[in-house]
């Protein structure tokens, strides 16, 4: 099935040693794996790298001919034993029987008495010409864990710190420590939260029983702490917002009217949460953050409404009720209207389509919804709350022996706006000055980006706690040599104090996330393909911001990837929906153009691009040119006669 969102780990977990190789790693990955896959709510999951058990027969050539045989036939007896099926059945005493023909490979001796032929009468045995190892398999990908110099230093208690840090690998560098990662996604609809709770806490549970001495894990992500962090985050930054809408409302047009307002606020978001769980939407970082977009707009009802029932109640020319009724109905047209507005200028992202739709679905829905209970909490809560409200202030006032109507706006108010206002209206030069500065001031602000002084994007950076380094070595690099090149990235690494830890991965796929479903780096299985997820200090206890720290970074690690002639793409985590990349330009060539002819102008973009200013890690799709090692059998008959 195709892969999708809810395919993307939640939880990785990451197994490594020093005492045990990547086979010994992959083996209990295994078992903790199938035992971690019990927590309900779990999908799919999967161990990435490490070598797996396998059987391996190796033939010996002056063996298979003194008794007559090829390899082809041994292969053939060999795919026929490892098989089973029906063999029909039979009645017995009123039963009918099934009979099954089973005859699975278990173990090495299975496969050592396997009979591949016969020769002068005796059968042959697989022993007799051939080898059957029973151990890893070869190497066809490896992965590594490292840690900072800084963040061991610090972290005494850490089970690498207490790691002898002699060994050096081949590269000069420090050698990580051999590791596999087992990844683990949730369910649709399941709690993010819950489900990586639920992991860890199974987790610890194993590491008494299952995972031995020895072995160490470190959770190198935790999607469900991050996402705990982000919606704590935005629930801040939405009682923050209203705390300061409440607090500009007492000071300018009294408590009672800010009381009104703050409690419309939490009215119009519980009617726009309880019609998300009617249509199934669940409370996530998108959701809330529709809710900080809707603020705004929330307050504008309310607070109109307020600010002239009490400019009417207090005015005194009718009692309070027909006064609050009558303020009520004279904006009510212009209240009605600009919920309209909202409502069509926010209905078209229902039909986003693509990778925009999921996240502008959201805001689509609860900026609408919370608008309009917002204006029928204006219409309904608000008037009721403010006839009792200043009413009773009203009733206060006019026991102090004021009856006169009065002004509610404070008097600095009036004379600071009457003093801005005056000269504009008073004056057609102050007006041809206004009217001059404000376009002056349009011209510069849209000057800005054609200028690139101010870049434009659609979502600013996010101070995310990861990177990921993408290598790519040429076509036909050997494993050996692209590992050799991520060795050197390792060994830089170390010493970057923002960097907790990092995992490489050489010739497999690292866990995917958002980012790289899109791009398809789950797809990264060559030998000249290497990832690298680095793991920084939370935000909290670091200055720069992730994407400063990448920028910081890229000139030496662009340096170490040109000394090994490697293509190096450093990748951060967006902010909103991922793309294949920031620019993708399609190559497109007459009917009767050949694919030399695309190929020539794939290179004559890339050329112009990596001349723009702020263009990096420009790659293609051209397929470099690889020898092959063609057997031609003519050929070989030749030989052989």
């Amino acid at each position: 099935r195709p892969i999708e969102i809810d395919d993307v780990p939640i939880v990785n977990l990451t197994l490594y040693s020093q005492k045990h190789n990547d086979y010994d790693l992959h083996r209990v990955g295994q078992e903790v794996l199938t035992r971690l896959t019990e927590v309900e709510n779990i999908s799919r999951s999967e161990i990435i790298s490490g070598r797996a058990r396998e059987l391996r027969v190796e033939l010996d050539s002056q063996k298979l001919a003194s008794r007559s045989l090829t390899p082809a036939q041994v292969v053939e007896r060999l795919q026929g034993a490892d098989t089973a099926v029906q063999a029909g059945h039979f009645d017995s005493s009123n039963r009918s029987i099934q009979v099954t023909s089973s005859a699975f490979l278990s173990n090495a001796r299975d496969v050592e008495g396997l009979v591949v032929g016969v020769h002068a009468g005796k059968p042959v045995y697989l022993r007799d010409i051939a080898q059957v190892i029973d151990g890893p398999e070869e190497a066809d990908n490896y992965s590594r864990i490292g840690f900072s110099n800084l963040f061991l230093d610090r972290h005494k208690d850490h089970p690498a710190a207490s790691f002898d840090n002699k060994e050096i690998s081949p590269a000069g560098a420090f050698a990580s420590y051999p590791a596999v990662t087992l990844a683990l996604a949730k369910k649709k609809g399941s709690n993010a939260v819950l489900v990586a709770d639920e992991i860890l806490a199974r987790l610890d549970q194993l590491k008494d029983s299952i995972i031995p001495a020895g072995i160490e894990v470190e959770v190198t992500r935790n999607y469900g702490q991050t996402a705990q962090a982000k919606v704590s985050d935005l629930l801040n930054s939405l009682f923050f917002a209203v705390a300061t809408v409440v607090v500009l409302l007492a000071f300018t047009l009294g408590r009672r009217e800010a009381t009104v307002v703050a409690l419309a606020v939490p009215i119009s978001f519980a009617l726009a949460l309880f019609v998300n769980f009617v249509l199934g939407y669940t409370i996530n970082r998108v959701t809330l953050f529709a809710l900080i977009l809707s603020l705004g707009l929330v307050v504008d009802d309310p607070i109109t409404n307020v600010d002239n029932i009490q400019r009417h109640v207090f005015a005194r020319k009718r009692n309070p009720r027909d006064a609050t009724l009558f303020a009520v109905g004279e904006v009510l047209p212009p209240v009605i209207l600009s919920t309209l507005a909202i409502i069509v200028s926010f209905t078209p992202m229902f039909f986003i389509t693509g990778m925009m739709g999921p996240y502008m679905a959201p805001m689509a829905a609860n900026v609408p919804l919370t608008v309009t209970f917002s204006t029928l909490a204006s219409l309904t809560v608000v008037p009721w709350l403010c006839y009792h409200l200043i009413r009773r202030r009203l009733e206060k006032s006019e026991g102090k022996g004021s009856e006169a109507g009065h002004d509610v706006v404070p008097a600095w108010i009036r004379r600071s706006y009457r003093a801005t206002v005056e000269p504009f209206l008073g004056a057609r030069l102050w007006r041809w000055i206004l009217a001059a500065g404000i376009l002056l001031l349009l011209a510069l602000s849209l000057s800005l980006p054609l200028l690139r002084l101010v870049p434009l994007k659609m979502l600013p950076f996010d101070n995310k706690n990861e990177l990921q380094l993408v290598i790519d070595m040429p076509e036909g690099t050997t494993l050996e040599e692209t590992d050799r090149t991520t060795r050197a990235f390792e060994h830089y690494l170390r010493e970057v104090p923002e960097v907790t830890s990092f995992v490489s991965y050489v010739g497999a796929p690292s866990p995917m996330d958002f980012n790289a479903m899109v791009r398809h780096y789950y797809l990264r299985e060559q030998p000249h393909q290497a990832d690298i997820r680095i793991n920084l200090a939370d935000k909290s206890k670091r200055q720069m911001q992730s994407h400063a720290l990448g920028l910081r970074l890229r000139k030496d690690l662009t340096e170490i990837a040109r000394q090994h002639n490697a293509l190096l793409q450093i990748v951060e985590t967006p902010p909103g929906p991922p793309v294949l990349a920031t620019v993708v330009a399609e190559i497109y060539g007459l009917p009767g153009a050949g694919y030399e002819d695309l190929m020539a102008g794939a290179r004559h973009v890339e050329a112009i691009m990596n001349e723009e200013p702020f263009v990096v890690d420009v790659n293609t799709t051209i397929e470099t040119f690889r020898e092959r090692l063609r057997r031609s059998r003519n050929v070989s008959m030749v030989v052989l006669t």
